[in-house]
């Protein structure tokens, strides 16, 4: 993959009173990408299950493999993640452990 974008699933799970926060941690950290041109200009899609609501895909398309790579290496982006990653209930989860995965033609609704 040289030229080609990396999209990435991030599934989240986050109790229902800390969402707003949460939400807000996850719109921050989109700035930091742009600011650091690792994501394409593709709005990220951020989704919640009807199933259950405290489970968030977010969708994000990286300029390349590189770039997300890259990443790991940005003080910044890893700070963003740090603070995700604490205020989430759970994560660094498959996509197949939200509700949806297992229904056929699922619906989820915009996480705004």
């Amino acid at each position: 993959m040289t030229d080609q974008t990396a999209v990435m699933f991030a599934c989240y799970q986050v109790a229902s009173q800390d969402q707003s926060d949460f939400l807000q941690l996850l719109v921050e950290t989109e700035a930091v990408y742009r600011k650091h041109a690792t994501i394409t200009e593709t709005p990220i899609l951020r989704l919640q299950s009807l199933e259950d609501p405290a489970f968030v895909v977010e969708i994000i398309e990286w300029k390349s493999q590189q770039a997300l790579e890259g990443v790991m290496a940005n003080e910044e982006i890893m700070a963003q993640w740090s603070a995700i990653k604490a205020a989430w209930k759970h994560g660094d989860m498959g996509f197949d452990q939200i509700p949806e995965a297992k229904i056929p033609w699922a619906v989820m609704r915009p996480f705004r």
